[in-house]
């Protein structure tokens, strides 16, 4: 396994300061990230009649008398209960169908507080990430030592997996199952197949472990990582003559090799050359 990253300008950061960003998933360039959907007919009659009912007649009468409720007889509340209970949960499953909806939004963005992403490619010389994340072949490509311990350690370095459908989510499984686990690790690593060129590998940050910046407002997060983990820095065909420099400045403390990407002369494609 080979482990890159394409970047714009901003990878002189990882090679001069040894950090990584880390993005919470809310800020992905994909918004499904993170979003499962309720598989069709998981929100039944059962358990809507589970979540609205969970007591019984005789307890939900007792707690609504000792709030002040002004009710009849418990008999006569009880067969009333029972009239309009299947015609109520029956129109409450949509109502619970939009209110997951709203739930699967919100959950991105208190995830977010959380953990953020860091996400490498498997691709070494992808001219669709080239001209994606390197600011049209400005930035440059990073090479990681793969078997380093960093990312032995990493116990959440994951393939990613790409899917024509999004992960699916049944309410009923409980809290701790071996189902609910499966589920959040499928919904970590699983994307439109549409990204299947991107060949991804990423892994999982808490943010409190990262070190943070506030430029213009908004909070950026970093990870440190060790010296030698970058072995090979090659620069885009468009690569500016500043972040030239800069890269050349940060070999300096650096033992990584350099390299400068080249259009093939007859093919769609780069290539690469020692400098």
């Amino acid at each position: 396994m080979r482990l890159f990253k394409y970047m714009n300008h901003f990878g002189v950061d990882v090679l001069r300061d040894l950090r990584f960003k880390v993005t919470p998933p809310n800020e992905l360039n994909d918004p499904f990230e993170f979003s499962p959907y309720l598989a069709p007919g998981k929100v039944t009659e059962e358990h809507v009649r589970e979540i609205m009912f969970s007591a019984s007649p005789r307890a939900l009468y007792e707690e609504m008398v000792r709030s002040g409720e002004k009710l009849p007889p418990f008999d006569h509340f009880e067969r009333t209960v029972r009239a309009v209970f299947p015609s109520r949960v029956a129109n409450a499953v949509p109502m619970f169908e939009r209110s997951y909806e709203e739930l699967v939004a919100a959950n991105l963005d208190s995830v977010s507080q959380i953990v953020g992403l860091v996400c490498l490619t498997g691709e070494e010389n992808n001219p669709l990430m080239w001209s994606h994340y390197t600011d049209s072949h400005k930035g440059m490509l990073l090479e990681f030592d793969a078997s380093h311990p960093y990312f032995r350690e990493n116990s959440k370095l994951t393939k990613v997996k790409y899917s024509e459908t999004r992960v699916p989510f049944d309410p009923a499984w409980p809290d701790g199952s071996p189902e609910l686990e499966h589920h959040c690790g499928e919904v970590l690593c699983t994307k439109n197949a549409a990204w299947t060129y991107e060949s991804e590998w990423r892994f999982l940050i808490a943010l409190r472990d990262c070190h943070q910046t506030k430029p213009n407002g908004r909070t950026l997060y970093f990870t440190d990582i060790p010296p030698g983990l970058v072995v090979r820095a090659i620069l885009g065909c468009r690569c500016p003559a500043e972040v030239e420099n800069q890269v050349l400045e940060a070999k300096k403390a650096r033992n990584f090799s350099l390299y400068q990407a080249f259009l093939h002369p007859k093919e769609f494609k780069v290539e690469y050359r020692p400098l």
